[in-house]
């Protein structure tokens, strides 16, 4: 299944959570996100506190970025940006609509726990898998 990747399971999975990661990593795992996707949550990742919280080293922060990254496809904005009006109209936060933007324009899931997601507005359009969602599809 191909889904749009969420910046919250991204960092979810800096946070030790191994259920994540492991979904992230799955070679079966068919993921996207947009540019600002990555932009957004290398941003909130490296600012130092969090780092410090997170007690990764800017070092070992890299490596796993890439790690949990590598097969993640970067959709560039020029893809998406003739959704991201519908998107705004959808969706309450503006950081989100460039997933929702991704989303719609290629037609594919979102893989998120962000709770603006389940607007019954976006769960019109889209389908919205939380971690625990897929974690529950794998399983059956």
């Amino acid at each position: 299944m191909r889904l749009v990747v969420d910046a919250n399971v991204f960092i979810a999975a800096f946070l030790k959570n191994a259920l994540t990661r492991e979904l992230l990593l799955d070679e079966h795992a068919d993921l996207v996100t947009p540019e600002y996707g990555l932009i957004e949550t290398r941003g909130i990742l490296q600012q130092p506190k969090v780092l410090k919280r997170l007690q990764l080293s800017l070092g070992d922060f890299e490596w796993l970025w890439s790690t949990l990254t590598a097969g993640v496809e970067v959709i560039p904005q020029s893809d998406y940006q003739s959704a991201m009006r519908e998107a705004r109209r959808l969706i309450a936060d503006p950081k989100d609509v460039p997933y929702l933007a991704c989303a719609l324009r290629s037609e594919l899931a979102i893989w998120s726990n962000d709770p603006h997601f389940q607007a019954p507005a976006v769960k019109q359009r889209i389908t919205v898998f939380t971690t625990t969602d897929l974690l529950l599809r794998r399983k059956s």
